[in-house]
């Protein structure tokens, strides 16, 4: 046990604006979070920021990306590093040991906060058409390229190929592939899966553009080499050409559909 409390040491010295310094993992970035929120309850009218590691600002509310000491903001009067000791076999966990004896929280019975799911991130993409790969698949340079946007748009591409019992073996997996459906066992119900929580879904003339078609066709971007999609729906969908490829209208297409509020 330690012998200092935020919450006492903010009391006593009548500070109105102090940081804390919490540079920690995910998980433990997670568990804080709800006695942050208990703290700031206890601590009306004092201005409360938490400096997390860059990229964890958006599971809080009051988290902010830390620069490091020597470009940490002035203007506090008071700055905490807050440890966050290991609370294994001690009957509490870690946040409740940080509650009670570093932040010196009135009520530190607290518990995991709810992540809010934001956006997928992922991606589903598809190359190989079955009957007519010759009139349909993207070179692989071109499939390489959507697969890199899609990766530089914060997307994590997964191809949903399945080698099933009409698989033509033409159809091999590009090299820089590193994400597929390929080896596990052909089921509707993943490729469904995957489609559906995908955000956006990039693919040729075969089966798992027409389930994403059927899925939400908002989310559909065809990849036509020598056939219209008028040749399988006459919904509304984003196309454009791969021979040549059309990557400025890709990349129009793409961030109109991130733009959108579909999952």
């Amino acid at each position: 046990m330690i012998n200092f409390s935020v919450r006492r040491c903010v009391l006593d010295n009548g500070y109105r604006k102090v940081a804390l310094v919490f540079v920690h993992g995910l998980g433990d970035t997670l568990m804080f979070r709800s006695y942050l929120d208990q703290l700031i309850a206890e601590l009306t009218g004092v201005s409360i920021d938490c400096y997390v590691l860059a990229g964890f600002e958006s599971l809080s509310l009051y988290y902010r990306s830390w620069p490091g000491w020597e470009q940490m903001p002035t203007g506090y009067d008071k700055v905490f590093e807050i440890a966050f000791f290991m609370a294994e076999n001690s009957g509490l966990t870690k946040g409740e040991l940080c509650g009670r004896d570093e932040l010196g929280l009135d009520s530190w019975m607290c518990d995991l906060k709810p992540v809010v799911p934001e956006k997928s991130c992922l991606a589903a993409v598809h190359f190989s058409a079955t009957a007519l790969p010759q009139q349909c698949n993207p070179s692989e340079p071109v499939a390489r390229r959507i697969w890199e946007i899609l990766s530089e748009r914060g997307l994590i591409p997964i191809e949903v190929h399945s080698e099933h019992y009409f698989h033509n073996p033409v159809n091999m997996k590009y090299g820089f592939v590193n994400a597929t459906l390929r080896g596990s066992a052909p089921s509707l119900d993943k490729l469904r899966s995957v489609i559906s929580q995908s955000m956006v879904f990039v693919g040729v003339a075969s089966g798992p553009m027409i389930m994403a078609l059927a899925i939400d066709h908002r989310r559909v971007i065809y990849l036509k080499r020598s056939f219209d999609i008028s040749s399988y729906t006459h919904l509304p969908v984003h196309q454009l050409g791969v021979d040549p490829f059309e990557e400025h209208r890709f990349v129009g297409y793409l961030d109109e559909i991130l733009g959108q509020e579909f999952l």
